[in-house]
């Protein structure tokens, strides 16, 4: 009889156990689901089309070289990099480098890197650079 009784607290206190240490794993799994979204998401890209230092003769050429990707972004600015000025210039490499960054790694930390040395503080872009600062390192 005491044999039973000791094998069902051994059985419980297992259980009870095995039970703590799930709850514990979900909750530093939702913790860290909180604080890190499962896929990393690149801050978005709104709002640049407001940004000042496009001229609007440039705006139909810009948007037919974001339809063709990170190859029409790249060959646009090559193109018409000096008549752009910042911060719209810098909104238009970002959106290149989030593109680029699939095919050509080492290219998009590059053009990160320079668009990151020459935005200060104060501009409307530096909560984006922020954002994906971690990914281009």
């Amino acid at each position: 009889m005491i044999r039973y009784l000791i094998g069902a607290l051994i059985v419980l206190g297992v259980f009870g156990l095995l039970k703590k240490a799930l709850t514990t794993y979900q909750t530093i799994e939702k913790r860290q689901s909180i604080s890190e979204p499962a896929s990393p998401q690149p801050a978005a890209p709104a709002a640049s089309a407001n940004l000042s230092g496009l001229p609007p003769s440039l705006e139909a050429a810009l948007q037919a070289a974001q339809k063709q990707g990170a190859h029409g972004l790249r060959d646009f600015l090559n193109k018409y990099r000096f008549s752009i000025q910042d911060p719209r210039l810098a909104a238009i490499e970002l959106d290149y480098v989030v593109l680029v960054s699939l095919q050509d790694p080492a290219e998009a930390k590059r053009v990160f890197k320079a668009v990151q040395q020459r935005t200060p503080t104060w501009s409307p872009l530096y909560t984006r650079i922020k954002g994906l600062e971690k990914n281009y390192r």
